[in-house]
């Protein structure tokens, strides 16, 4: 024989796992979304094929903009820079 807390007890715990199972579906696809888009954004950043680079990420009706910049091109820029004035320079004859 059930008391009276009993009965109260299982209906607020069944009618919250009713509402949790209602919720389940759209956060579902909300985190699907979500990690969807992260491994979009991560194949983005792996394509090193410029000094920056801005891409716009979609899914659905969802979208993030990527801005990747490549602090190793930027390097490799400014050494090219800096050798071509010295190779200018000497000749020329300065120093």
């Amino acid at each position: 024989m059930q008391t009276l807390e009993t009965a109260l007890v299982i209906a607020v715990v069944l009618a919250l796992l009713a509402f949790m199972l209602q919720l389940a579906p759209s956060l579902y696809r909300t985190a699907w979304l979500a990690a969807r888009l992260e491994v979009l954004a991560t194949l983005a950043s792996l394509d090193n094929a410029g000094l920056y680079q801005a891409n716009q990420i979609r899914l659905e009706t969802d979208g993030a903009t990527a801005l990747k910049v490549s602090p190793q091109r930027v390097l490799e820029l400014s050494a090219l820079l800096r050798d071509t004035v010295t190779l200018f320079r000497s000749w020329l004859g300065g120093s």
